[in-house]
């Protein structure tokens, strides 16, 4: 099962390209697409003669507030600065960025334009290499499942990949009792076509690969970020032997004596 996930994936070195991703600073143009979300629009800045990178291959930073800007980048900062903006994800090659509903993008996307041509221009990082990895598809093989490893995979090599084709994002978050849970991110967030993309594509995916998994199911960002906090915690406590979860602390054959 976790062969079949692995078979599509391929992944280029995030942190061996940061260095380069830094470093462009050539005259640039910035193309607008829309996407299915009416409130998410997709810029895609260009070069003389190819796109101007963003992100490594593969790595997605959502960003939701100007405070979490501030911290993670200058870019994501600037285009905070324009007004009505809601949220700002970057990846690869493109970036989307999510308005106020009473906003029209005529008005708007000339300011965003402008906003990252200032960026550029500038020199300015696009973000810290703190956050630069998806961590929420690493594998952490002292925790994970074979299960909880195999939707992991199916994420990062096929459907993140589809997803992101329209400007949008996914976020693993958890596993429990057949459920996979997701944060739908950039264009898939609020988009009218988001229950289509999630039940009809990724869940019908994910039981297909992975008989396990019985349902897929959007997390909000308040759930999302006080689940991941307790992930973390109960990580640092317990790791997986067996399929079963004991104590870090204790030895691996007595706890399993013991029956824990």
């Amino acid at each position: 099962m976790l062969r079949l996930a692995r078979a599509a994936a391929s992944r280029a070195p995030a942190q061996s390209v940061w260095g380069a991703l830094q470093q462009h600073r050539w005259c640039m143009m910035v193309h607008e697409d829309v996407t299915p979300n009416p409130d998410c629009m997709k810029f895609s800045p260009e070069g003389e003669e190819d796109d101007v990178p963003l992100m490594p291959d593969g790595v997605i930073l959502d960003i939701v507030s100007p405070a979490s800007a501030v911290e993670k980048s200058p870019l994501a900062e600037r285009l905070f600065g324009v007004d009505g903006v809601r949220k700002v994800c970057l990846a690869d090659s493109w970036l989307t960025v999510t308005k106020g509903e009473d906003l029209e993008w005529e008005d708007l996307s000339p300011q965003v334009i402008e906003a990252i041509k200032a960026w550029h221009k500038n020199g300015e990082a696009i973000t810290s290499e703190e956050y630069m990895m998806n961590e929420d598809t690493e594998i952490d093989e002292s925790f994970d499942s074979e299960v909880v490893q195999a939707v992991k995979e199916l994420i990062k090599s096929r459907i993140r990949p589809w997803v992101q084709q329209d400007g949008g994002n996914i976020k693993y978050i958890g596993f429990e009792d057949g459920v996979v849970m997701l944060q739908m991110q950039g264009a898939c967030q609020s988009c009218p076509s988001s229950v289509g993309t999630l039940k009809g594509g990724i869940e019908k995916m994910m039981m297909h690969w992975i008989p396990e998994v019985l349902e897929v199911r959007a997390v909000d960002d308040d759930f999302a970020e006080e689940y991941i906090i307790e992930m973390k915690s109960t990580r640092k406590m317990y790791k997986l032997v067996d399929g079963k979860l004991v104590p870090r602390s204790q030895d691996d054959d007595d706890v399993m004596n013991k029956g824990i």
